[in-house]
């Protein structure tokens, strides 16, 4: 979703490009027609300067279902500070969303941990989780500022060409992220 990928379904006699945020309906439900079969993701190349990470919290690092999730794309301008930016947040609402206010908090900053902290306030807030048996709302939307503030640090490093262990945590940046 944020580098822009575009999903290719088949069908017989027919293909269909749908950008991904278009094939992403609800939990477990997509815009592809029941004769459609997904056959490529494409994604467009990065622009220079452009760096990206997904973190996400989990309770056991194989397990499929994050109980919180967030990606950052963020591309540098030639100062060094953010000149675009894309957040998305997962696993607390029905499908993968955009943020387009935390998006809007990075652009022109200098990609500082204020700058991460404020995107990831944002993030929080536009969060709808649910409670279940993974955590409850109130606790999701709190991790949701520390997970996007996370991936937002890590992109940004990987931006300016640093190299950053995977997974991105707060142990991958020391005390300051």
């Amino acid at each position: 979703l944020c580098l822009g990928g575009v999903a290719v379904l088949l069908s017989v006699g027919e293909e269909r490009r749908l950008p991904i945020g278009d094939l992403l309906v609800g939990p477990g439900r997509t815009n592809a027609r029941s004769n459609e079969l997904l056959t490529a993701i494409e994604l467009p190349s990065p622009a220079a300067h452009t760096g990206s990470s997904y973190v996400r919290l989990e309770y056991r690092r194989h397990m499929e279902i994050a109980v919180v999730g967030a990606t950052a794309v963020v591309t540098l301008a030639v100062d060094g500070s953010i000149a675009a930016a894309c957040i998305a947040i997962t696993a607390v609402a029905p499908t993968i969303r955009r943020v387009p206010e935390a998006e809007a908090a990075l652009v022109g900053s200098a990609g500082d941990l204020a700058a991460a902290n404020a995107a990831g306030a944002l993030a929080a807030a536009a969060a709808t989780p649910i409670s279940d048996v993974r955590g409850t709302a109130d606790y999701r939307r709190a991790m949701v500022a520390v997970i996007t503030r996370r991936a937002i640090v890590a992109a940004v490093a990987r931006a300016r060409g640093e190299h950053v262990a995977i997974p991105a945590s707060d142990s991958t940046f020391g005390a300051q992220s």
